[in-house]
């Protein structure tokens, strides 16, 4: 399986090429190409930093995952600027909730985050600034959603399940970021999200769509209907993502998220779909697939 999975998201490479080759010539003046090879080769990057650590699997996966925690966390506590003492029981909460979970059974590891939550009202500092809620999300959120990835992996054939997860958010973002940039005109969510358009919108679903469904039938063996179900939790779960950071970023005026990669901005710009698209993709995996 796991051939097939490379020689999927390799073809999915060569079609983004094409499409970056092209674009360009269709709507000149709206869409540049050096820019979209500079961004294509960072998509690379990203790619192996997501993908390659979840094939390896064992402990170097799960120290990117808590890296990926760590980094959410801070992102977070970065833009509301809390109690400075805050800080480093936020980051210990949210790496224990990654390694109980990484320890655990599955069906276990709901009581791990029921315990980083009495130890997050144990230990966090009441600021008298900053509202306790912006702490207590940059604590129950990024190690919630990383723990679902460790879930996501511990599945049968666990690995193709975060590569499909990775698949559609991507395929979905790509595409709406292509499409819209080269065709969008009317944005649908200008205050929430500006850079959101109708044909950005529903580009990137039907190439999500057919991304899922071809990688659900071709790689999962899945039928069509439930790779089809599948690829839409996805998508739901990604799309709330992307609303819920840009909502964040909105309440504190910011752009982006401190940059890991100064064009794509920080590990909650760059992963945000993937992270909430993982919950409900296990849910439906367990309520499904059995």
């Amino acid at each position: 399986m796991n051939e097939r999975i490379g020689l999927f998201v390799l073809a999915l490479l060569l079609l983004g090429a094409v499409l970056v080759a092209i674009l360009p010539r269709l709507a000149p003046g709206r869409i540049r190409a050096d820019e979209l090879w500079r961004l294509y080769g960072l998509q690379l990057a990203i790619i192996v930093f997501a993908l390659a650590p979840a094939y390896i699997g064992g402990w170097a996966y799960l120290v990117c995952l808590l890296a990926l925690a760590a980094r959410a966390q801070w992102e977070l506590l970065h833009l509301a600027k809390p109690n400075a003492a805050s800080t480093p029981p936020a980051l210990g909460i949210g790496a224990f909730i990654v390694l109980a979970v990484f320890g655990l059974k599955p069906e276990l590891a709901v009581f791990s985050l029921a315990g980083a939550a009495i130890l997050m009202g144990v230990l966090l500092p009441r600021p008298s600034a900053r509202p306790f809620g912006v702490q207590a999300a940059s604590l129950a959120i990024p190690g919630g959603l990383v723990a679902a990835l460790v879930l996501l992996g511990r599945l049968p054939d666990g690995f193709a399940w975060i590569a499909f997860a990775y698949v559609v958010v991507e395929v979905n973002d790509t595409g709406a970021y292509l499409l819209g940039k080269a065709f969008g005109r009317r944005r649908i969510l200008p205050r929430l999200s500006p850079g959101k358009t109708e044909a950005g919108l529903a580009g990137g679903l039907a190439c999500a769509l057919a991304a899922g469904l071809a990688m659900g039938v071709l790689v999962l063996e899945l039928s069509s209907v439930v790779a089809v179900a599948a690829t839409l939790v996805a998508l739901a779960g990604g799309f709330a993502g992307d609303l819920a950071t840009s909502w964040i970023k909105r309440r504190y005026r910011a752009k982006d998220f401190p940059a890991v990669l100064q064009a794509h901005g920080g590990a909650l710009d760059i992963y945000d779909s993937l992270l909430f698209a993982a919950p409900p993709l296990y849910l439906f995996h367990l309520l499904a697939l059995g």
